[in-house]
């Protein structure tokens, strides 16, 4: 699987997964337009056969802290390990990039996606009421160890 920066062209597909995924956010062209131009954004895509089938967005909060706002396999491309070969490679890019702790946000009632951040070594530390979508949100977060991620053996 090759990890590519999303570019331009690739916003209408970017954008159709996000709004399939969280049809509550309101995002527009310009605003995931605005992300691929930032220097505090970093956006990836996987492709099968010229199609975009998963995509992830980080945000660097700073020079050593990331968030992933958004981790999305196309449902019928799920259950192949896309996921976390996406995680696998943008945890790598984010040690180039010095970073030293990941942090992510995730349904408490998402348990495959908690599965797998537990099996990339990410640990929980907190939760609070979204009370907007009536669910729970928990904050997991990986810290950085050196020249490779904790969940490295």
């Amino acid at each position: 699987m090759n990890l590519e920066k999303v570019v331009a062209k690739d916003l209408g597909e970017v954008l159709k997964l996000i709004k399939e995924e969280f049809s509550n956010i309101a995002m527009e062209k310009a605003d995931l337009q605005e992300k691929i131009g930032s220097e505090s954004f970093m956006l990836f895509k996987v492709q099968e056969k010229e199609k975009i089938v998963g995509f992830i967005e980080v945000e660097l909060l700073s020079d050593e802290i990331a968030r992933i706002n958004a981790l999305i396999v196309e449902k019928k491309h799920r259950e192949k390990g896309l996921g976390k070969e996406l995680m696998e490679k943008t945890i790598e890019k984010l040690k180039e990039h010095k970073v030293r702790m990941i942090s992510i946000l995730v349904r408490e009632d998402n348990l495959k996606a908690k599965q797998l951040y537990d099996e990339l070594g990410f640990e929980f530390v907190s939760s609070e009421e979204d009370f907007q979508n009536n669910a729970v949100i928990e904050q997991m977060q990986l810290e950085l160890d050196g020249d490779r991620p904790s969940y490295v053996s």
